[in-house]
């Protein structure tokens, strides 16, 4: 971001990298491979070097859509068959929601966590220091089989979004704006998807989805009006002026048919300006603003 067409540093990990979590201590992320939650592995982004740690859980507590990840203040979230909270390291995990959560998305400050699960349209707000829950009714109904339904937070932590479908076949798509406080809603965006809420209280989302068309990316406001940006990507940066994507250029060949070149590219908010990065796969921004790419080959 300051101008380098070089990486800031490259790190040689032995040991494949599907994706990587960051929190609130610039020197580590959390890396895993496709389907693999235990033991949890942490990267040195330093070093590159990998220390793995065991987890006081039982055998069949995490499966491959568990999340694993830190709050904003540096503790652990572990979801799986239960909703456990522990130490930076997983120490000392307690249960704080006991029943299988389908989509558990922490809010910015991690004092709140807001949950799906299987047997239910509805969305519940937990308070982790109180054990206060608020019911947020929706209905949010996923928009695939096995899907989830998109639950994004706005900054202040005073609304959420999330998509609800009225059929697996994407019809009917809506994000619905809901207030924390009160599980009101207060705004529905019909054929658009939720995908990330900004610092400035803008919402991104995506749509409508038309089997012949890649859906448009927009920049929402709190009152329904919007524009349209380049579709390149929506993981924001911590400032909220640029959103994280990627393209794929170059077709696989029969000497090498897996291969695909992934390019990083940055959209500027503000202007649809878009902004080269570099090779590789983007995996998200550091809290010091960095953009984190992986190189697959």
């Amino acid at each position: 971001m300051r101008g380098s067409a070089q990486p800031v540093r490259r790190l040689d990990v032995n040991v494949p990298v599907y994706d990587l979590q960051f929190g609130p201590d610039p020197r580590w992320a959390i890396t895993s491979n496709v389907g693999e939650r235990v033991p949890l592995r942490l990267l040195d982004l330093e070093t590159g070097v990998i220390t793995s740690v065991g987890l006081n859980l039982p055998a069949d507590a995490l499966n491959y859509r568990s999340v694993v990840r830190w709050l904003a203040d540096g503790r652990l979230l572990l979801v799986g068959r239960e909703i456990w909270i522990g130490g930076p390291r997983g120490e000392d995990p307690r249960s704080v929601f006991a029943k299988f959560a389908y989509e558990v998305v922490p809010s910015p400050s991690g004092k709140l966590l807001a949950i799906s699960t299987l047997d239910s349209g509805e969305i519940v707000v937990l308070a982790l220091a109180s054990g206060k829950m608020t019911t947020l009714t929706g209905p949010f109904r996923p928009c695939a089989q096995d899907g989830g339904i998109g639950i994004v937070w706005k900054p202040d932590e005073m609304f959420v979004a999330a998509t609800d479908c009225s059929d697996a076949a994407q019809t009917a798509m809506q994000t619905r704006l809901v207030r924390v406080a009160d599980g009101r809603e207060i705004r529905n965006l019909s054929e658009l998807s939720g995908l990330a809420w900004l610092p400035s209280g803008d919402l991104i989302a995506r749509g409508p989805f038309q089997a012949r068309d890649d859906p448009a990316y927009w920049v929402v406001a709190l009152d329904g009006t919007r524009r349209a940006i380049p579709s390149v990507g929506f993981m924001p940066s911590p400032d909220g002026r640029f959103l994280l994507g990627s393209v794929v250029r170059g077709a696989p060949t029969s000497a090498d048919p897996a291969r695909r070149e992934h390019f990083a590219q940055l959209v500027e908010v503000s202007t649809g300006r878009i902004l080269e990065v570099g090779e590789g796969r983007p995996v998200g921004w550091t809290a010091s603003g960095e953009v984190v790419l992986v190189s697959l080959f």
